[in-house]
């Protein structure tokens, strides 16, 4: 990808990172691997939840000759199952083929994100940035480290916005095709976000001349129109468009919503002190809780005050990104205030997609994007000269540390090894009877079908009995 602007070393520990460790060469390797390792460590934790456990058995029905929208019913796109279904083609029909999907799915978000850093922060800041996101394995769980269709939509959303910002400075139109292919992935997983970051790109593509519109749409064209034209050959093309299209804003929206604006109310500070909070909370640590293993009011309060800060984050943020690039129109460009202008309306446009189900575990997902923002916005811009960068690199090791130590102590519960002959997984010593539940259930026999003789019997005798009866 292009090289990022020219930079000063900052002092402090920046002075100390960008000898040689922050070069994007030798640090991006560096964070892959730790993702990897990180991804490696969370696979092995826990049975499938509701979602993952929905493109699952999704994925499993398509292995067994299952059309998507037809012998699958689902609100979602189709991307996720059928990019499941061919893993498992491959590697077998194992829950860990869809947790290594995953860990490649995480590995390719931070990537993309890390690459997007360096368009808008000097090389030390962005390897902060980067190890900042190690922090979603604990914050996140299940998402980043599970496989969901949400977060096949985000790692190619992710993988377009590093696109999109590297292409003012290719020649090439073939950046613009690969991010408007990435968008057009992104789509056929999650609907929402793929269409609102295609409107926000095109503000981005517009800011770079008409000409530049054709190969985005047509890189956006590409896996939407071979996916309109794939279920229209098998006669599903009114199926596609109503589960995909209409079913996602008539009946999940309206059904599914939980309010944003009640974690900004910070003078209820003290409110969410029960179970019924939890939605609000961190998922991994909202167990903790409920489990006794934290007890007491003051980890109540420092959970909600973590979450508040990080709602509050999300329009804060976007606001100051506006205002920013309000304050910056007339400027002559600079790269970075560029960059920053570009990135802000893809970033509102995935916030936007988790809504109107507003818990924590929606934010999250997309909040990577937010704080790549708020690194932005906090750092010193030309020429004004670069400051240490202590303050970012104490808070992103009081943030992995704090999420170390609650990640190791939320493992420390799943002590019991349930092996399943599609899933080995760790689970607490409360969810061993997951295992004699499964094998019973496999081991019954499957409900008798009824008899076609004795069908056509009652039928026939249906009416005879009517006409008696009569």
């Amino acid at each position: 990808m292009a090289s990022p602007p020219s930079e000063s070393p900052a002092a402090g520990p920046a002075a100390f990172l960008t000898v040689g460790a922050t070069r994007p060469g030798v640090f991006l390797p560096l964070l892959l691997l730790l993702s990897a390792a990180l991804s490696a460590w969370y696979a092995g934790r826990s049975l499938p939840f509701s979602d993952e456990g929905a493109v699952l058995t999704a994925a499993a029905k398509i292995l067994r000759g299952a059309v998507f929208y037809r012998d699958v019913d689902a609100y979602w796109g189709p991307g996720s199952a059928y990019l499941l279904a061919g893993s498992m083609a491959l590697f077998g029909e194992h829950l860990s083929v869809a947790r290594a999907l995953a860990a490649v799915l995480f590995c390719v978000t931070v990537g993309s994100l890390y690459l997007t850093s360096l368009r808008l922060l000097d090389r030390p800041r962005a390897a902060l940035f980067g190890l900042s996101l190690l922090s979603l394995k604990f914050l996140g769980w299940p998402a980043f480290s599970v496989y969901i269709y949400s977060d096949v939509a985000f790692a190619f959303a992710c993988a377009a916005i590093a696109l999109l910002l590297h292409a003012p400075e290719a020649r090439s139109p073939g950046w613009l095709a690969a991010a408007g292919l990435c968008i057009g992935l992104s789509g056929l997983a999650k609907q929402n976000l793929g269409l609102y970051l295609v409107l926000a790109s095109l503000f981005v593509v517009w800011r770079r001349g008409q000409r530049e519109w054709l190969p985005f749409a047509a890189g956006v064209a590409l896996p939407v129109g071979g996916t309109v034209a794939g279920f229209t050959a098998v006669g599903l093309l009114a199926p596609l468009l109503e589960s995909s299209v209409v079913r996602p804003f008539t009946g999940y929206l309206p059904a599914s919503g939980l309010p944003f604006a009640p974690m900004l109310a910070w003078w209820q500070l003290g409110s969410l002190r029960d179970v019924t909070a939890t939605p609000y909370l961190a998922f991994d640590y909202a167990s903790l809780l409920a489990d006794g293993v934290l007890s007491g009011r003051l980890w109540w309060l420092a959970g909600e005050v973590t979450s508040r800060l990080v709602y509050t984050a999300v329009p804060v943020v976007l606001l100051w990104a506006l205002v920013r690039g309000w304050r910056e129109r007339g400027r002559p460009p600079e790269p970075r205030a560029e960059a920053l202008l570009r990135a802000a309306p893809l970033a509102g446009a995935a916030v936007l997609s988790a809504l109107p189900r507003a818990d924590f575990f929606h934010v999250i997902s997309v909040f990577p994007l937010v704080a790549l923002l708020l690194f932005a916005l906090v750092q010193p811009r030309p020429p004004r000269p670069s400051r240490s960068a202590w303050p970012e690199a104490l808070a992103v090791a009081a943030l992995l540390l704090t999420c170390a130590l609650l990640g190791f102590l939320h493992r420390a519960q799943l002590s019991h090894r349930l092996n399943l002959e599609r899933a080995d997984v760790w689970v607490s010593p409360a969810r061993a009877w997951w295992k004699p539940l499964v094998e019973g259930l496999r081991a019954a026999p499957p409900p008798a079908a009824p008899r076609p003789e004795a069908s056509t019997r009652r039928d026939r005798a249906t009416p005879t009995r009517r006409r008696a009866r009569a």
